[in-house]
């Protein structure tokens, strides 16, 4: 037993002593790599965290061809689905790792089952460097590998690596940590991506100095749906400025209707020592802001009400601000652009609806309504929505039967923490917002506990809880008081 301190503050009763016993951690391993493009002549570095490891063995797999691989992979878990492999005479799994790929397919790899690192036999590293490492149990053991000094003769070069980090467990474990897996590209031309509805916009610079570089021969292509099915494909070569610019229908639609927001460009460019390549996904918008790629033009809208919450009987002001977006600026809708408006109660009643009108000048639409005074009418969520085209805005208003508190009520407890046992007493004070006291206020007062995890800084990853007060002996019952 092990006398302890109190973490909170609070006094502890006399001798108190407690006995924690924590399971060990399980081994793992894992890449704390934060960019996957690595620039060709900078520094190599991978940094890496696992815990209670012997050693690691790093696999260094260069993909030949780039048309059959994705960009990057940033999620360090995967799944294997088994199978036989007759020819082999073993059981193996395919990896497919999590990003999109550049033509419609994901990259696979063979994995042994037991243990679940690639088959050497089918797909053999291309170098392979042991690891030692030294660390007190459960502790985090961080470590950086340089891939350049791998093999110093013959640095990383240009294109697309998957690197295998492969956790050795020490003596007297009987499992090995899961694999990380990481895929990085090696090149000295940095790519920026900016599609719009009528074009493709490329930008290569170098790397290491951003100088912009000419000359240069990108492809582009836009791919749809899971399968990633090609819609489109397109070259030309970057300007002096390092810009080249794709003219034609890169949004992928040929209706409005047809939009579906799951469309993603890659950009291949140069070859050799110059080659580099990049993926744009599909951007996980807003609501308001989804219908950017969508042909045609594009609205922003503000909506505000004078009020954020009313009661039965009150007037209603609202004001609405449009604004047309082009090229990521706004401007004042076109003459003779009109909106459609509507506002719906708590039950989904229509309460306005107004097709085709015509903001005023600065491109305004404001009204106002009053509520019924009635004890039917609906109360909750109001809304307030404009629409133009498939683009829809809306604001939320609550309607309420409330009253304005007149005073307000502090409550002063004795102290932040007790020990179980322990007196808490606690003052109550309540006043009139104008500073006079309330005399004589009836007062009503209950208690609500909440579960405590103890998590002291430092330890987060350890559990502490005592899973016999979780659970009921042989039942699934959750307790909640631990």
């Amino acid at each position: 037993m092990t006398k302890m301190k109190s973490v909170s503050g609070a006094k502890p009763k006399g001798e108190s002593r407690y006995v924690v016993k924590t399971d060990p951690a399980g081994p793992f391993v894992r890449s704390m790599l934060t960019k996957n493009i690595l620039s060709l002549k900078g520094p190599k570095k991978i940094p890496y965290q696992g815990v209670n490891l012997a050693s690691a063995i790093l696999r260094v797999y260069r993909l030949k061809e780039t048309s059959n691989y994705s960009e990057s992979v940033k999620d360090d878990f995967v799944s294997c689905s088994d199978y036989y492999d007759e020819k082999l005479k073993q059981s193996v799994c395919t990896l497919p790792l999590m990003s999109r790929p550049f033509s419609g397919r994901t990259l696979s790899v063979p994995l042994h089952a037991d243990p679940m690192v690639i088959d050497q036999g089918r797909m053999k590293a291309d170098t392979v460097k042991e690891i030692p490492l030294s660390g007190n149990p459960d502790e985090s053991q961080n470590f950086q590998v340089d891939l350049d000094a791998i093999n110093p003769k013959d640095p990383l070069g240009t294109g697309l690596y998957l690197l295998e980090m492969i956790g050795i467990a020490p003596a007297g474990w009987t499992v090995n940590p899961r694999p990380t897996y990481t895929m990085v590209q090696v090149t000295p031309v940095a790519l920026a991506i900016k599609r719009e509805v009528d074009h493709l916009l490329v930008w290569a610079t170098d790397i290491e100095t951003g100088a912009p570089l000419s000359g240069i021969t990108v492809n582009g292509v836009l791919q749809y749906g899971y399968q990633r099915q090609i819609i489109r494909r397109q070259d030309g070569i970057t300007s002096d400025d390092g810009v080249a610019i794709l003219k034609g229908d890169w949004s992928g639609l040929k209706t409005p209707d047809d939009w579906s927001g799951d469309f993603a460009v890659c950009v291949e460019a140069g070859n050799g020592e110059n080659f580099s390549w990049s993926c744009e996904e599909a951007h996980d918008l807003e609501q308001n802001y989804d219908g950017v790629m969508i042909p045609g033009t594009n609205y922003f809208a503000y909506l505000y009400t004078d009020r954020p919450i009313y009661r039965p009987g009150q007037t209603v002001h609202y004001s609405i601000l449009l604004r047309e977006v082009r090229e990521g600026r706004y401007f004042l809708p076109k003459d003779g652009t009109t909106f459609d408006l509507e506002i719906t109660d708590a039950s989904s009643n229509t309460l306005i609806e107004e097709k085709k009108k015509t903001p005023e000048e600065g491109g305004i639409i404001s009204g106002s309504f009053a509520l019924k005074d009635a004890e039917d009418l609906p109360r909750g969520n109001y809304f307030l929505k404009v629409s133009a085209g498939r683009q829809t805005f809306q604001k939320i208003f609550v309607v309420s039967s409330y009253r304005k508190p007149t005073f307000k009520v502090e409550l002063s407890p004795s102290a932040p923490e007790i020990s179980s046992g322990d007196l808490l007493t606690a003052g109550v004070t309540g006043s009139y917002f104008f500073g006079a006291p309330v005399r004589k206020g009836k007062v009503s007062w209950s208690i609500m506990t909440q579960s405590h995890i103890f998590s002291p800084e430092g330890y987060e990853t350890f559990s502490f809880i005592d899973t016999d007060l979780l659970y009921r002996r042989n039942t699934f019952e959750l307790y909640d008081d631990y």
